[in-house]
């Protein structure tokens, strides 16, 4: 890790159990600007492509926006002429409002979020990455998860979630892919947030629960037992997905392909140095360094800047299938894969036998073309 250059760090001081309401679905304030003084010379060719203007992110305080936290403290914004500032939101509505707003200028909030927001005419909302995937789960008791070993599991249960979190979403469309009426067949209880559906299923008040890292984790801390993932009715489903303006795309070309380059270098970053990047998430994620460990390494989700397009398609069409998204339109015209192959490309060329950078191009052309 650098050492030559000053790292800001922040203070969330915020208790878990309100953190990270968004499953990618989870007050706003200014948590971490850019060192410039300190940092590393900027290659002089990404510098000119940038427009030196602030470059504002939005970020929910979980594990899995990690590339944003890498990208940031180990100097890869500023290596790609970016001045950044990352603004923590404590759930998907507010971040996407403020990108809304043009107060954001690239945000990662849910999937399911982001799609529900297009479907209601923020229609200049265009998805340009991701975050990651996978990462949701269903919880209960110990003496009831041989009852859940099969999605026909769900009839005539009652089940807690987050209406609107991605787990959320891709559950019920499990069901409706299974054949299953879920809305007469399953007694579904909707809660506030993760914590609320974790206590409601270990006092017994509902059957099972859907939730999100880190609350599998907690969950199993606190003695229940994540008995099926979402990965399971829609494989490697994405989670946050990158979200900008595309007035602010247009405008603002260089700056984001800045910001892809600095991620996927944070991505490999990620991959190659494990203790580094939890000491990282720490800083910005106010839970056990345990349960960070096990978000970000224990299999269960996927951290990648890739923007998924064929997931992302896919997760639309669930969403019309269960009826939280009412448009009979594609959403093809609100994803834009181009900033990310771009800044791809030119890392490629900077390094054409790296070999992590191949296996991302091979992993780009099977999800978005």
């Amino acid at each position: 890790m650098r050492k030559n250059w000053t790292k800001r760090v922040v203070t969330l001081g915020t208790a878990a159990s309100l953190l990270i309401l968004a499953g990618c679905n989870s007050s706003t304030a200014p948590v971490a600007q850019q060192p410039s003084a300190q940092a590393e010379a900027q290659p002089a060719e990404a510098s000119a492509q940038t427009t030196g203007e602030t470059f504002r992110i939005g970020y929910l305080p979980a594990t899995i926006d990690l590339l944003f936290f890498v990208a940031q403290e180990e100097g890869y914004f500023a290596e790609e002429g970016l001045k950044t500032e990352l603004i923590e939101f404590g759930n998907s509505g507010e971040g996407l409002n403020a990108i809304k707003a043009g107060k954001l200028d690239v945000g990662a909030f849910g999937t399911a979020a982001p799609l529900s927001f297009i479907d209601k005419g923020a229609s200049d909302m265009t998805i340009i990455g991701g975050a990651g995937g996978k990462g949701n789960g269903i919880i209960a008791l110990p003496d009831r998860a041989s009852e859940f070993q099969d999605i026909q599991g769900f009839v005539g249960k009652k089940i807690a979630t987050v209406k609107l979190a991605n787990g959320d979403a891709v559950w019920r469309k499990g069901l409706a892919d299974a054949g299953i009426d879920w809305k007469n067949d399953v007694e579904i209880v909707e809660l506030d947030k993760p914590a609320s559906v974790l206590q409601a299923v270990k006092n017994k008040s509902v059957d099972a629960g859907v939730v999100w890292a880190p609350f599998m984790e907690m969950a199993e801390q606190q003695g229940l037992e994540v008995v099926s993932y979402t990965d399971e009715y829609f494989e490697g489903h994405p989670c946050c997905r990158q979200v900008a303006l595309n007035d602010n795309i247009l405008k603002r070309k260089g700056d984001y392909e800045a910001f892809f380059r600095a991620l996927i270098r944070a991505e490999k970053f990620y991959h190659e140095n494990k203790e580094e990047t939890i000491d990282i998430v720490t800083r910005y994620v106010k839970v056990d360094r345990a349960l960070i460990e096990a978000d970000a390494y224990g299999g269960t989700m996927l951290i990648s800047a890739d923007p998924n397009k064929k997931g992302v398609e896919e997760f639309w069409e669930g969403m019309k299938k269960i009826e939280y998204v009412q448009s009979q339109e594609g959403i093809e015209n609100n994803i834009n894969v181009a900033l990310y192959e771009e800044a791809l490309n030119a890392l490629l060329k900077q390094s054409p036998e790296d070999a992590f950078l191949k296996e991302l191009e091979q992993k780009f052309k099977e999800d978005n073309l």
